[in-house]
């Protein structure tokens, strides 16, 4: 073999590594680039999750707080029912007034209401 054939050759196997390198070189960027768009779509698909439960937390919390919102009001209500009473009992007690459960009625028959 001549000095110019084993050049020759030497250039052809290099031109075949070279080109080997290259694919696989195109070949990692593509598997790095498909992990790394799976890897956004499944980091997005929790991100968005995560939000929608936040959200129905959320809504959840309002519903409960709204309910115990109309409770409270009903409680106050009972509460300033209570207070009226009792300050209409107490009224009562000043003037000397007799509530209506210590109050015992008399039947009298009709004849007896006749004769005076």
């Amino acid at each position: 073999m001549t000095h110019a054939t084993l050049v020759l050759q030497h250039h052809r196997v290099a031109r075949v590594t070279a080109g080997n390198s290259r694919r696989v070189f195109a070949g990692g960027c593509l598997a790095l680039g498909m992990f790394a768009v799976v890897g956004l779509a499944a980091a997005y698909v929790v991100v968005t999750n995560r939000i929608v439960i936040a959200n129905y937390a959320i809504r959840r919390d309002e519903a409960k707080m709204q309910e115990l919102r109309e409770e409270l009001k009903v409680f106050e209500a009972e509460v300033a029912k209570v207070k009226a009473l009792d300050q209409l009992e107490a009224a009562a007690r000043e003037r000397g007034l007799v509530t209506a459960e210590r109050v015992s009625y008399l039947v009298v028959p009709q004849s007896q209401l006749t004769q005076r």
